[in-house]
């Protein structure tokens, strides 16, 4: 690690492995569901436990490729992060849009559409994430 602000990347694998592990949990909570053992109905139904499983995936996926361009775009540009508490900003942002889709999902808070489930607000929030980490990688 030749730069300071490439430790900013181990918070965002740090985050994506947990949100993997999450991932996981809600996997088998459907296994266990087609399998007949299904006691959590009651509280994360199977429609629930997939659209939660499947937007993990999107969103642990995209937490790692953040965290891997915060650790090779400095190394590639021979300076350090542009901002890196703004990239802090934005890891907690982007976790918090993850943590209440989420919620919203096991409160009936979706949109209905397949793999675009989040509800509109939680997309606009997104776009700022995303464009935040443009941002930032760009100026680096």
């Amino acid at each position: 690690m030749k730069f300071k602000t490439q430790k900013i990347a181990y918070y965002f694998f740090a985050s994506a492995l947990a949100l993997l592990v999450l991932q996981i949990v809600y996997g088998f909570i459907m296994v266990f569901a087609r399998l007949g053992f299904d006691v959590l109905h009651d509280w994360i139904p199977f429609n629930t436990a997939r659209t939660t499983h499947i937007n993990l995936l999107v969103v642990w996926l995209l937490t790692g490729f953040m965290g891997s361009a915060y650790y090779v775009i400095p190394e590639e540009s021979g300076r350090e992060l542009h901002m890196p508490r703004l990239a802090i900003l934005q890891l907690i942002s982007w976790l918090v849009v993850g943590v209440v889709a989420v919620v919203g999902f096991h409160f009936g808070w979706w949109e209905g559409r397949k793999f675009l489930e989040i509800p509109r607000p939680l997309d606009y929030l997104v776009v700022v994430n995303v464009l935040l980490f443009l941002y930032i990688i760009g100026m680096t």
